[in-house]
């Protein structure tokens, strides 16, 4: 039986109380009060008669008082899901054997859907990935502990460079920035296929992981829960083998479609990419974004900090 989370048990229960709610209000509109109207509370309440008022009241049937605890219990229940962390009740402790078989499933999904599905449908998949790029320093953030190279220019990259050698010396977290149709996901994914070659062989290597940012449309919710939830729908990986992942630092996350994000919610997308960055010691990030987008982030001082970027 699959055990329910702390949000969505408090949220199943809300629902539930919320459907008491409803039953118990016809009940007291219906059957109810119609014994204390009938002894004139409103006349006693109009005139301000309290005890009298207070007699009928207590000829009036105890749906209603139902009613009032089912509607604050219901209340009560949804605010406090909405603060919960979706986390499972109980804790994970996969077996080396169960560990291993996750990580092979994983890598071998994510390669038949990214890169059997889309790079090696792609035309542009054999073409060099550097080619025409310029490299640009990141955004500098306050308070980071990041050890940072001088404040550069702009400057090409060599055409001769991998994505992989260029994702090592920006010291695993990129952004990858261009124009529609540039490419970026092309190149996104051709790093992706090196990142799952080496995974593949090397088992204390993060797991390459590709997700739509796209679908990250809900302001309340947290970038672990989104990741959760998209590792559910697209990979069909269970809640608690996906919080294990995270809360383990296993993963190579690779993000494309920033600039698909609604414009009103890009800056809150961005706040909790950053909190990732600073909540994880080295986390592996790729995130792909068309250049006008970012510079609009930029403008607005809500960069992505202390991460570099490709620009095509």
């Amino acid at each position: 039986m699959r055990r329910l989370s702390q949000k969505r048990f408090l949220r199943l229960a809300s629902l539930i109380l919320t459907g008491l709610t409803v039953v118990f209000g016809i009940l007291w509109v219906v059957r109810g009060l119609r014994p204390a109207i009938a002894c004139g509370v409103l006349d006693y309440l109009g005139s301000g008669d309290w005890s009298a008022a207070f007699a009928c009241v207590d000829q009036a049937d105890y749906e209603a008082l139902l009613f009032v605890v089912a509607l604050a219990g219901g209340a009560v229940a949804w605010l406090a899901s909405r603060k919960a962390p979706d986390t499972p009740r109980r804790e994970y402790h996969p077996t080396p054997r169960e560990q291993a078989n996750n990580r092979k499933g994983m890598i071998d999904r994510v390669w038949k859907i990214w890169i059997e599905g889309h790079l090696d449908q792609s035309r542009y998949k054999t073409a060099p990935m550097s080619l025409g790029m310029n490299w640009r320093a990141g955004v500098p953030r306050s308070g980071s502990l990041r050890r940072r190279r001088p404040r550069e220019q702009e400057r090409p990259v060599p055409a001769n460079k991998s994505m992989l050698q260029i994702f090592e010396e920006a010291e695993h977290r990129i952004l990858i920035l261009g124009e529609q149709g540039a490419g970026k996901t092309t190149s996104m994914l051709n790093l992706a296929r090196s990142l799952l070659e080496t995974a593949g062989v090397d088992t204390s290597f993060p797991i390459p992981v590709v997700f739509s940012l796209s679908s990250f449309v809900d302001p309340e919710q947290s970038l672990d829960d989104w990741l959760v939830g998209e590792f559910r729908r697209g990979y069909d990986v269970p809640e608690i083998v996906a919080r294990y992942w995270i809360a383990h630092e296993t993963l190579a996350l690779l993000l494309d479609g920033l600039d698909e994000v609604r414009t009103d919610r890009r800056t809150g997308v961005v706040e909790k990419l950053n909190q990732y960055l600073d909540q994880h010691m080295n986390p592996w990030l790729v995130i792909c974004c068309q250049d006008k987008q970012y510079e609009q982030l930029i403008a607005t001082g809500s960069a992505l900090g202390d991460v570099d970027a490709l620009v095509s």
